[in-house]
């Protein structure tokens, strides 16, 4: 499912985390010790473009000290980076498996009203034709009633 380097490096993030957790801050090559690594230079990208780390100088700077984020908080309570995708891939699945169910409620209800309009001119009539019939036994019955009285 992930590759050897993206395992790496999500674990990376997550020991870089907890380090700032503890620290409170840490430079940005103190993620690893080869820090110029592909994993490295990878997982620092991802820290900043998420918002996990925070820098004090506030915008990206390898020798300036950073600090956790909300989201790298957020990160660090669901079990680290690789659950936290977990969690996207399952919010992304089921908003897709909503919006399934929601296409197929719309074609059945566009099937439904394709068969109401088609069976509207016939129930149209078929009402019209009763409000005749109890019309004139309306009047037949009102013809009775004055010819006994009379």
């Amino acid at each position: 499912m992930y590759s050897d380097f993206e395992l790496k490096t999500y674990k990376l993030i997550d020991k870089f985390l907890k380090k700032l957790i503890s620290n409170n801050e840490c430079l940005p090559s103190e993620i690893d010790k080869d820090f110029n690594s592909q994993e490295t230079q990878y997982a620092y990208k991802i820290m900043v473009s998420e918002n996990l780390v925070h820098s004090k100088k506030g915008f990206p700077d390898f020798n300036s000290p950073v600090t956790i984020g909300s989201n790298g908080l957020e990160v660090l309570k669901v079990g680290g980076y690789l659950a936290h995708l977990n969690i996207i891939k399952e919010q992304v699945n089921s908003d897709h498996h909503a919006k399934k169910l929601e296409l197929e409620k719309t074609k059945v209800d566009f099937e439904l009203a394709k068969k109401y309009l088609k069976e509207y001119p016939i129930t149209k009539w078929t009402a019209r034709l009763g409000f005749i019939i109890a019309l004139g036994l309306a009047i037949l019955k009102l013809i009775k009633l004055l010819k006994g009285q009379v």
